[in-house]
């Protein structure tokens, strides 16, 4: 069974916004590499490298 922290939400960890998207684009990737719902999900362990690649590309400017 997965740790409490591994089932939190980045946001609901506190992390910034940045992180929390790069968190989310991460796992929707990594859910999308095996078939079915459930055993798709990833762990957290898993995520956190992908996010660092997606926080590196990342633009943040203010919304017009």
């Amino acid at each position: 069974m997965p740790s409490p922290e591994c089932s939190r939400a980045a946001l609901d960890r506190r992390a910034d916004w940045a992180g929390a998207i790069a968190e989310g684009v991460a796992a929707g990737s990594l859910a999308c590499t095996k078939r079915g719902a459930q055993p798709a999900l990833p762990e957290l362990a898993a995520i956190r490298p992908l996010a660092v690649t997606v926080a590196s590309t990342l633009i943040s400017r203010p919304l017009d």
